[in-house]
C-alpha cells in the first residue's frame, strides 16, 4: 500500500535507508504488488533484511500475546515476531488490526497522512 498509493514519512525514511524488508514481505511485493516493476524490484532487493522468527517462535508468540481470534494471519505474526526479536526496530502498515497489535506491543511506526 506504501508504494502503490504513497507516503512521505515512509517515502523519507525509505532515502534514507532507514527501511528494512522482512523476506516474507518481499516475496509478496514480487508476487504481485510492486508498480513499476523495473528500478523499483532491483531497489527492493538491495533493502536490508529483517531476520524472519522461527516458527517456534511465532507460536510461542501466538500464545504468549493471545493473538489468537484477533485477525490476523500467520504472516502477520511472523512480522510481530521478527520486529520483536530485532531491536529498534519498528512495524509499518495500514493494516488495521496488524497496527493495533503493534500498538498494543509497542512497535508500530508513528503513521502519520
Amino acid at each position: 500500500d506504501f508504494f502503490r498509493t504513497g507516503h512521505r514519512a515512509f517515502a523519507d525514511e525509505l532515502d534514507a535507508t532507514q527501511i528494512a524488508m522482512h523476506d516474507f514481505v518481499l516475496s509478496e511485493l514480487l508476487l504481485g504488488g510492486i508498480p513499476r516493476r523495473g528500478c523499483t524490484t532491483q531497489d527492493i532487493l538491495e533493502l536490508p533484511r529483517i531476520s524472519t522468527a522461527t516458527d517456534a517462535e511465532v507460536r510461542t508468540l501466538i500464545a504468549t500475546k493471545k493473538l489468537a481470534g484477533r485477525g490476523i494471519g500467520y504472516v502477520d505474526a511472523h512480522l510481530v515476531a521478527a520486529v520483536l526479536l530485532a531491536d529498534g526496530f519498528t512495524l509499518w502498515t495500514r493494516d488495521t488490526r496488524l497496527a493495533d497489535i503493534a500498538s498494543e506491543l509497542n512497535i508500530a511506526a508513528q503513521i502519520a497522512p
